[in-house]
């Protein structure tokens, strides 16, 4: 584990095996369980953070490799115990590349096979998609735990002004028959985990 933290091409190596078959995924997923025990929560959100910005710009995006991926850095930001929210903040351009590739594929039709013909691509954006708006969950819920403050007003503008950024990247879903759920799904989420910080609504 040692060595595969220190190389990111092994650890993206690593990840791109879970788009080779559904146990390959089992246990990539496995072994990104075992990097969160490992490493530190937030070294393992710095590390595999680039491995999932590289994985989300490649040509051609291997879907099960990205979710993985994201599982990974999504449990590293449960086991850290102080300011979450920070962490969070500090990837917002990555979170909205990620939300914004996953709403260009299924605008372009991803429902599809996956690779290999086995689960349907439309499945796996919607789950990268949904856990970037749960861990943007857990730190508003983060953020609502502590006293009041200038600072936390400040991070309660920027979490806000963040849930906007990625609402807008997955613009693109609406007016979509087929995603309509999907996309009131989303806003769901993102005005749930805004209501703990005092946000009636969005605009």
């Amino acid at each position: 584990l040692d060595y595969l933290v220190g190389d990111r091409a092994s650890a993206k190596a690593l990840y791109l095996c879970a788009s080779v078959s559904d146990r390959c995924r089992k246990t990539v997923a496995s072994i990104g369980r075992c990097i969160v025990g490992w490493c530190s929560g937030r070294e393992v959100r710095a590390f595999i953070g680039e491995v999932v910005r590289e994985l989300a710009t490649d040509g051609e995006v291997k879907w099960e490799s990205l979710v993985c991926a994201l599982s990974t850095t999504s449990s590293a930001l449960g086991v850290i115990k102080r300011k979450k929210y920070l962490h969070y903040l500090s990837s917002c351009d990555l979170h909205t590349l990620v939300c914004a590739s996953a709403a260009d594929a299924l605008a372009e039709g991803g429902d599809g096979e996956g690779e290999g013909g086995r689960a349907a691509p439309a499945s796996l954006c919607c789950e990268a998609a949904t856990t970037v708006l749960e861990d943007f969950g857990v730190a508003c819920d983060d953020l609502a735990s502590i006293g009041p403050s200038a600072d936390k007003d400040e991070a309660a503008r920027r979490l806000s002004l963040h849930c906007l950024c990625l609402l807008g990247s997955m613009y693109v879903t609406v007016g979509q028959e087929h995603l309509e759920g999907t996309w009131n799904a989303w806003t769901a989420l993102a005005i749930r985990s805004l209501g703990t910080l005092g946000v009636k609504h969005l605009g």
